[in-house]
């Protein structure tokens, strides 16, 4: 009953969610999902997926509560959240859905989400499922409130590192576009090369 009211409060989002996700599953080939941020949990659950032209791909669980402290479709939404918010997520010490260990090194993971906010993206390679790539972009609902990210997976053995540029500005392009919908008109940030 609790998942299904928090998918009912934000079927608007996930609704806008769809248009966007097969714009950058069009433009790419790959699966494409829209992570959405649950702040009274402080954790995302994947609440829609769209299939790329590819027929190797991961198939994405739906509903289902994950940490955002793994992953492309996690960190690209904790590196925006508050200060005060990230502190209290890592103080969880969250469990690695491959390894199955905590989080060991907080230190390095804030450097890391300060790079993604200097980014606009952030890529990973088999943080959530061993073998994958993940890249991620926040999506906004108002000024600095994120509200999800959409994320492209792929295997890793398809993944060119030629190709990270293109892909994640067609991601972030996607995200920025969503997060002006939703009331982000000039707030999402924009990728830093």
């Amino acid at each position: 009953m609790r998942l299904s009211g928090l998918v009912v409060a934000r079927t608007d989002v996930t609704s806008i969610a769809e248009t966007f996700l097969q714009e950058v599953a069009d433009a790419t080939g790959e699966t494409c999902a829209f992570n959405l941020y649950l702040p009274s949990e402080g954790m995302g659950m994947i609440a829609k997926v769209v299939h790329g032209r590819h027929p190797l791909r991961y198939e994405t669980q739906v509903f289902k509560i994950s940490p955002l402290t793994f992953g492309a479709t996690g960190r690209a939404v904790l590196a925006f959240l508050p200060g005060e918010t990230i502190k209290k997520i890592l103080e969880r010490n969250d469990i690695s859905p491959v390894t199955g260990l905590p989080l060991s090194d907080s230190p390095a993971l804030q450097g890391e989400l300060e790079e993604i906010r200097r980014r606009g993206y952030v890529i990973t390679k088999g943080q959530r499922i061993q073998g994958a790539v993940g890249m991620g972009a926040p999506v906004f609902k108002g000024p600095g409130l994120v509200v999800g990210a959409m994320c492209i997976s792929m295997p890793e053995t398809r993944f060119e590192d030629s190709k990270e540029e293109e892909l994640a500005s067609i991601l972030v392009d996607q995200a920025r576009k969503m997060s002006g919908v939703l009331g982000a008109h000039g707030n999402a940030p924009h990728r830093k090369r």
